[in-house]
Order: C-alpha cells, then structure tokens, then sequence
C-alpha cells in the first residue's frame, strides 16, 4: 500500500516514479518478495519497493532510510539487495538489444567513423566554457 497522504509532486519528489508507476513496478515484483517465514512483524513487498526507490533517488544512507521508513540497518540492506535483484530480473523483459549488432556497428562507423557505435540518444549538447584565469 502506498502512503495516501503524501501529494502527488511530493511522491514523485521522494522516488522520481509516479504512484502508478511504483503500482506497477510492485505488481512485476512482488512475488519475489514475500516473506514465507510467516513472521508477524514482515514488510511488505510494497514498502520494500518504497525503500529501494528512495535508495535510488536520493542516494542517501541506509541508516537514514531505515529512520525513515521505521526499518532497521540490516533490513534495509537486505531489502535493497532483494528489490535489486527482483528488478535486474525484469531487464530480458523490458530491455531488447537489437539482434544485428554488428550491422549497426557499421552502418555507425561507414557514417562518420565512429567505432563500436550501436544506438544514439537525442538531446542537447550545452557548451561549458572555462572561466578565465584572469
């Protein structure tokens, strides 16, 4: 269950996700993160995907996330490590490298002779200027 009471421009603030895409992030990984240990005090998939989410937006320690989120030290690492592994699983499913690598690496390097080239990204190149010494 994600927390209800924190604004949208907040959620999105705290784990760079919209509350549906955390939704359907938690719905992909859930399974792999049921405790079967049937302890009273388990955490539940979707606060250990919170908790991994806030890791990789603010970086910040694991100690603070734990003070956070109300979850101890080794905990957190543990659930940072779970959710990771959850994840990197999904990456066949939404990550496809295209099957004629070595086609693309020549049409790249026969365009202006750019070795090992297999896909670009557009966006905009911002010139940095180094102040003067004077």
């Amino acid at each position: 269950m994600l927390p209800d009471r924190i604004s949208y421009r907040e959620f999105r603030n705290r784990y760079r996700l919209s509350k549906d895409s955390v939704r359907f992030v938690i719905s992909l990984v859930e399974d792999r993160l049921v405790s079967h240990a049937g302890h009273h005090n388990d955490i539940s998939p979707a606060m250990q995907v919170l908790v991994t989410l806030r890791f990789y937006a603010k970086g910040c320690y694991q100690t603070e996330l734990g003070d956070l989120h109300g979850i101890s030290l080794p905990s957190v690492s543990r659930i940072v490590a779970k959710v990771s592994d959850a994840i990197a699983t999904l990456l066949p499913r939404f990550v496809v490298y295209p099957a004629r690598m070595e086609a693309l690496k020549m049409e790249f390097y026969n365009i202006d002779h750019f070795p090992g080239v297999v896909g670009c990204i557009d966006c905009t190149h911002i010139a940095i200027k180094n102040l003067s010494q004077e």
